[in-house]
């Protein structure tokens, strides 16, 4: 019996001793587990590049952890198509890189390595060390509906690098936040000053002013102003949708920096050349023009001469297009490179459509109120010109030569 014991308390230990080497086994395996992550990104884009050299310096400390996977969408139409499959089927449509998928979760765009980064790295871990949906590779492998997106995540959309500044009597803003609604005033107002329309506007409120008759000023001035303002927003809004299109397409970039450098000279030489009124508008056509605002004007019926006046500024806006330099077509490329929620790309183009306005609202109120037509001086016109067309080019030498400096600060 004495014999026995040892025996038994022998096999007790040694039990124990293969029990925790079992435990170990385990819990080594569930800390070695690779992590399948998947990177969409674009070759011109500044913030991908950072987001991969984070990730290969991840990579690098952490070796088997991660397995990453990279798609590069400018490139390749194919790419571009999973990244838009991928984003549909978790829930997260964007046209936004670098785009980042860890199990079901996207991480969208890229700040820092101690802000995005950190994020990527407590993804990480998380799926290291519990089960995630490895949604993409199911999505590739023609699985894409059976992907189901869990609750561990949301989608990630990083905030901008914080970089206040303190102004006496203003307070704490945001450096970052701040060039594009600048951007977005300063475009809207040089293209508010658009000689096409403004004359339009200038010559239907000066024949209103001789019927002596407010309500009718009101009616037939603020449905062309309310109508006008409606047809460059629908304008711009296509304009901005054409650019998600084609957001990875990366000659489109270059198409519309040349547009813009193009746009700049000729309203610089319009300037130097001192031209006048809207040259894309033929005499014969402008003689057209004011015919019908006559008619309108003389026509008694309400409804027929609100019609007209929807007619009317739904061609002259047309015209105002061609006239504008390719100002909106500029400014909505911008507002494509930035990363922000769909609302919020309208909200800017609403802020553009106002700032546009104002020229248009400041004449008709002024006519209301004085029964007087003062029109846009022909000095504030050419220094629009000069203004516009310098800032237009720099936009465009900017998306030809240095988009980072565009993007950064969206």
């Amino acid at each position: 019996m004495k014999n026995i014991r040892p025996v038994l308390v022998a096999l007790f230990l040694l039990v124990i001793v293969l029990f925790t080497l079992d435990v170990n086994v385990i819990v080594a395996s569930d800390n070695d587990k690779t992590v399948d992550i998947y990177l969409f990104y674009s070759k011109a884009c500044p913030h991908c590049e950072k987001e991969r050299e984070f990730l290969n310096t991840y990579i690098d400390s952490n070796p088997g952890k991660v397995l990453l996977h990279e798609f590069e969408v400018s490139g390749s139409e194919e790419n571009a198509a999973l990244m838009y499959e991928v984003g549909l089927k978790l829930g997260a449509v964007s046209f936004s890189v670098p785009y980042l998928v860890i199990g079901d979760a996207p991480i969208v765009g890229y700040s820092s390595d101690i802000t995005t980064g950190l994020q990527i790295a407590d993804a990480v871990q998380y799926c290291s060390d519990n089960p995630c949906n490895d949604s993409v590779a199911k999505i590739v492998s023609g699985k894409g509906d059976e992907v189901e997106v869990g609750v561990k995540y949301e989608t990630i959309h990083t905030p901008p690098i914080q970089n206040d500044i303190e102004l006496p009597f203003i307070g704490v803003i945001n450096a970052q936040s701040i060039s594009l609604p600048i951007l977005t005033i300063v475009v809207g107002f040089l293209d508010g000053f658009n000689p096409c329309a403004m004359w339009v506007l200038v010559f239907l409120i000066s024949m209103l002013v001789t019927l002596k008759d407010k309500r009718r000023m009101w009616i037939l001035g603020s449905t062309f102003i309310l109508v006008s303002g409606l047809v460059y927003f629908l304008f711009l809004a296509a304009w901005l949708n054409v650019y998600f299109i084609l957001h990875y397409v990366t000659f489109i970039r270059y198409v519309v920096g040349a547009v813009a450098v193009v746009g700049g000279y000729i309203n610089l030489k319009r300037f130097f050349s001192r031209s006048k009124g809207c040259e894309t508008m033929s005499e014969d056509k402008r003689k057209g023009v004011l015919e019908r605002i006559k008619s309108i004007v003389k026509t008694q019926n309400y409804l027929l001469a609100i019609v007209g006046i929807v007619v009317l500024a739904l061609s002259v806006n047309v015209v105002e297009l061609v006239c504008s330099a390719g100002l909106p077509a500029i400014y909505t490329q911008v507002l494509s490179l930035a990363n922000l929620d769909p609302i919020t790309y309208y909200m800017y183009l609403l802020m553009y459509i106002v700032v546009f306005m104002i020229d248009d609202l400041f004449v008709f109120a002024l006519a209301i109120f004085t029964l007087r037509v003062t029109g846009i001086s022909e000095k504030y016109t050419r220094m629009s010109s000069l203004v516009g067309g310098v800032v237009i080019l720099v936009i465009g030498i900017l998306l030809l030569f240095a988009p980072s400096l565009l993007t950064p600060s969206l």
